[in-house]
This record gives C-alpha cells, sequence and structure tokens, in this order.
C-alpha cells in the first residue's frame, strides 16, 4: 500500500524528464509520516515522536 502511494506522489511532482524524482524523496517521506492513518488514527511521526512536526513550508 505504501509503495502506491509513494509512486502516485512521484508521478504528481515528478518533471516530464523524469531525473528530479530523488530530490522529491524527502518532502514525499514527510508527507507520509505526518499523514494521519485510518487504522491507528495517528500520524506516524506523532507515534514516534509524541508530537507532530512543523510544516516543511
Amino acid at each position: 500500500r505504501a509503495n502506491h502511494t509513494i509512486t502516485q506522489m512521484l508521478q504528481q511532482c515528478v518533471n516530464s524528464t523524469q531525473k528530479d524524482w530523488v530530490s522529491k524523496l524527502l518532502a514525499i517521506e514527510f508527507a507520509l509520516n505526518c499523514a494521519w492513518s485510518e487504522t491507528t488514527r495517528y500520524a506516524p511521526f506523532m507515534l514516534n515522536t509524541g508530537h507532530i512536526p512543523r510544516s516543511m513550508i
């Protein structure tokens, strides 16, 4: 499931030459770790650190 989500996110943010995908991975990882899980009702970052991170923006 996570691989599918990562693939979709890369498809949305990588340029047409598909050469900049590595530079997008940090932001994608951050987004996934901050996303709330329907199962746990917590974000992975919250479970790991006990708090919600500031946005990268």
